[in-house]
C-alpha cells in the first residue's frame, strides 16, 4: 500500500502517497491517488511524493475540490512533495465558517449579498434562501474560489 498517514503537530490529518515506486515500475498512479483522495474530508490533506513536479495533477485535483499547496523539491532526493487540501463546503456550513476557513470566498459571499458580520452564523442554506441565491450555484462558486 502506497498511502500512509503521517503524524503532524496540528490536528489536520495528512495522508502521504509516495508515487515513486509505482512510477519506477511503469505503473500510472493516478487511479490510486484519486482513490486515496476520496477518503479525505474537509481540511484533510493528501501529500503526493513524485520524482517530478506533478503539474498535470493540479487541475484534476482542483476539479475534485482540492486546493493545491506549494510544491517543494527535496534537493537531496530529487523528490517533489505536493500537498492537496480537501475543500468541502456544504449547505450546513455557516457563512462565518466558510469565510474563516477560506478567505478567498469573501468576494463571492459579498457579490451574492451574504452577510459576513451579523448574519455570519447562518448556514449557507439559510443565507442563500434569504438572498434568493441558488444554493447549488453558490456552493460551486465558493468551492471554486476556495481551491484557487
Amino acid at each position: 500500500m502506497q498511502a500512509m498517514t503521517r503524524p503532524t503537530s496540528n490536528p489536520v490529518r495528512v495522508v502521504r502517497f509516495d508515487a515513486r515506486p509505482l512510477l519506477a515500475e511503469g505503473t500510472e498512479p493516478l487511479s490510486q491517488i484519486l482513490e486515496t483522495s476520496n477518503a479525505l474530508v474537509d481540511g484533510e490533506q493528501l501529500e503526493v511524493i513524485a520524482p517530478f513536479e506533478p503539474v498535470p495533477l493540479y487541475d484534476v485535483m482542483r476539479t475534485r475540490g482540492f486546493r493545491v499547496g506549494a510544491c517543494m523539491l527535496d534537493q537531496q532526493t530529487g523528490a517533489w512533495s505536493t500537498p492537496f487540501t480537501r475543500v468541502d463546503i456544504t449547505a450546513a456550513h455557516t457563512v462565518g465558517e466558510v469565510l474563516s476557513r477560506h478567505p478567498a470566498t469573501r468576494a463571492s459571499l459579498a457579490r451574492h449579498g451574504l452577510d459576513t458580520c451579523c448574519g455570519a452564523n447562518l448556514s449557507l442554506a439559510q443565507a442563500s434562501e434569504s438572498q434568493g441565491v441558488a444554493l447549488d450555484t453558490l456552493l460551486a462558486e465558493l468551492t471554486t474560489d476556495a481551491v484557487r
